[in-house]
């Protein structure tokens, strides 16, 4: 015990007998250590916390439109179906034997953007513009969607 507290000691003395110039240098590597440690602990939690969100929330299945094939084994995996009234400015109802599957499923529907372009709703869009896009989704489903979600999750000010 003695001892140890004399090698304490002796290690204090060695530090204060640095220059001024290395200690410093030593207390800057030990707040980028601790740094380094509290930024991996943060990344640990997170992914965690992504993980565990995946399996205990309904899974979503975005971008389901007639003209992206999407596989059957995701699909019977996924609570939630996020829907696109136009793709590449063709309508869900030219397909509406897709329509029936989807609706047969049984899963949570919401409409995913209206054309689901590049930031669609970064800019601004009006009402007329959405409802053009739930219009066709009652068309295809025969009910107006509940969900909304924008493509890339970008909504500006304006249209929140």
């Amino acid at each position: 015990m003695v001892k140890q507290k004399k090698l304490r000691k002796l290690k204090k003395l060695k530090d204060y007998s640095l220059d001024e110039n290395t200690r410093a240098k030593k207390k800057k590597a030990r707040k980028g250590w601790i740094i380094s440690l509290l930024i991996t602990l943060i990344l640990i939690f997170a992914l965690s916390d992504l993980i565990l969100a995946r399996l205990v929330f309904p899974r979503q299945t975005d971008d389901l439109t007639p003209g992206i094939k999407c596989e059957s084994e995701l699909l019977n995996k996924t609570d939630v179906f996020m829907v696109i009234p136009f793709y590449n400015k063709l309508s869900l109802t030219r397909n509406m034997s897709w329509c029936k599957q989807i609706l047969s499923m049984n899963k949570i529907l919401g409409m995913h953007g209206v054309y689901h372009t590049y930031k669609e709703f970064n800019e601004t869009r009006n009402e007329s513009y959405i409802k053009k896009g739930m219009e066709e989704f009652k068309k295809c489903f025969g009910f107006y969607p509940k969900i909304f979600e924008a493509p890339q999750l970008v909504l500006n000010d304006e249209n929140k």
